[in-house]
């Protein structure tokens, strides 16, 4: 019954839908090249443990892996990117700068992954930097504590680098997105023209 229905209002609106499917393709699809480029830039960094605790017991190599979570966590908090904004003297805010910040950890590691978005690839490589500089001071402040008698540091292992071009603004899927968006809404405004609705 639905089928049949939905047959009959193609039949009678295909142009009125067509319009509409062509009319959300070329607007997503003009707004998102017109979007201003966006430059990626990644920073690898570890965190390392002195003296080191390679016979460490299970609990201590949990506090160990936690800290490492812990810090993850902190590269898209105030905590760095406050000072980050200070230092750049960016236009937004920390929690602007946050959102274009992703960091990850992959499990059992040591290892944190920074990348950053920016609207300059300067921009976006003097970001990284200074988190992770950032990043560095916090770890040089972290006490020992009895259960993890170590010091923390956090260095460089790939340095981020200037990109050379900007992120593909995909303007093909947004526009493809755009004309779905497009028929569906000619779609249904055929059905209320026909005065045709779904039991």
């Amino acid at each position: 019954m639905h089928t049949a229905l939905y047959v009959r209002v193609l039949r009678a609106n295909w142009l009125l839908i067509a319009l509409f499917a062509l009319l959300g393709g070329v607007v997503l699809g003009v707004l998102a090249c017109q979007k201003e480029p966006v430059y990626r830039s990644e920073a690898s960094l570890l965190v390392e443990y002195t003296p080191e605790v390679a016979d460490a017991s299970k609990e201590t190599r949990l506090l160990m892996q936690r800290r490492v979570k812990t810090y993850n966590r902190m590269v898209t908090s105030t905590r760095i990117t406050e000072p980050v904004v200070k230092s750049l003297r960016l236009p937004y805010s920390p929690a602007e700068l946050a959102e274009r910040v992703t960091a990850s950890s992959p499990v059992d590691t040591y290892a944190i992954n920074i990348t950053v978005t920016a609207s300059t690839p300067r921009g976006a490589t003097d970001i990284a930097d200074a988190i992770a500089a950032e990043l560095a001071k916090v770890a040089a402040r972290e006490k020992s504590v009895p259960a993890l008698p170590v010091s923390t540091e956090v260095t460089v292992t790939k340095a981020p680098s200037v990109p050379d071009a900007p992120e593909p603004s995909l303007w093909w899927l947004k526009a493809g997105a755009g004309a779905l968006a497009g028929a569906a809404f000619g779609l249904v405004l055929g059905i209320l023209r026909q005065g045709m609705f779904p039991a």
